[in-house]
């Protein structure tokens, strides 16, 4: 970046799942004592976690996430779209997230997923849409 002459007025995207938004988030806020950066997950468990609160960390031989900062971004762009290709393990990453989130905060939430889930897993729009809207929300919550 340095040798590409970009400086301090630019804005980094990221487009991934929470490694790749965890990366460029760090760089995001190292780079020039910080620079805007925008997320745009990839992944269930990014959109409802990981790419809210600005939180970036690095894995080391020492340990995960040692290496880190708070950055926050300046947006973050959800597109359920990308959930249709994502692979069933991972969307079951994030699904756990959002179980863990409505067992803490949202007792609704759980009896929605536990009403619906046949309909969450086949990935339905409307249904999924309402579900990761809800875990935003109280993902928000916390972190602010």
């Amino acid at each position: 970046m340095l040798a590409q002459g970009i400086g301090r007025d630019c804005c980094m995207i990221v487009l991934g799942g929470r490694a790749i938004g965890d990366l460029v988030g760090f760089v995001a806020a190292t780079y020039m004592r910080g620079v805007p950066v925008i997320q745009v997950p990839t992944t269930l468990l990014a959109m409802v976690d990981s790419s809210i609160g600005g939180k970036t960390g690095l894995n080391v031989p020492a340990g995960n996430n040692l290496i880190g900062a708070f950055h926050h971004p300046a947006a973050i762009f959800l597109d359920l779209s990308f959930l249709d290709t994502l692979p069933d393990r991972e969307f079951s990453h994030g699904m756990a997230e959002i179980i863990k989130a409505g067992v803490i905060c949202d007792p609704q939430l759980l009896s929605l997923i536990e009403n619906d889930v046949e309909l969450i897993m086949k990935r339905d729009k409307k249904l999924l849409y309402n579900v990761v809207m809800r875990a935003v929300k109280m993902k928000i919550n916390v972190v602010s």
